[in-house]
């Protein structure tokens, strides 16, 4: 992805965040529209790849973890149709982002650890088209 599209992501994804919050301290409502709007076919595959802005890699994340890595597993949670708990994309994975994990895992056949590592962050970030 060329450095410009990165940049023009990653705004998008911060204005997804952050535009919420500001609203909602103002005492208006916006609802959070879907922050994974970047994606890349593989043309000899036919597979999508999804990214939401926040991280680009497929490092170890479970349950504790907090920060961008953990925003991108719920964003794409929440792009596939899960609920990650009331507070949305926070950044922290507690225990709305675990049964959302352990549910996704059990609906793609993976083992249900509630853990994402190799085999979910694929799942989570790959379609097919």
């Amino acid at each position: 992805m060329t450095f410009i599209r990165r940049a023009v992501v990653a705004l998008v994804a911060a204005a997804t965040v952050l535009l919420p919050a500001a609203t909602a301290a103002a005492g208006t409502s916006t609802a959070v529209s879907d922050p994974c709007t970047w994606r890349e076919t593989d043309p000899s595959t036919g597979l999508t790849r999804i990214y939401c802005g926040f991280y680009d890699g497929s490092a170890y994340t479970d349950r504790g973890d907090t920060g961008r890595r953990v925003k991108e597993v719920q964003a794409l949670l929440r792009h596939k149709g899960y609920s990650v708990g009331s507070s949305g994309i926070d950044g922290v994975f507690g225990s709305a982002t675990e049964r959302a994990v352990r549910s996704f895992q059990a609906s793609r056949g993976l083992a249900v650890d509630g853990i994402v590592g190799d085999h979910t962050w694929w799942r989570l970030r790959w379609l097919q088209g």
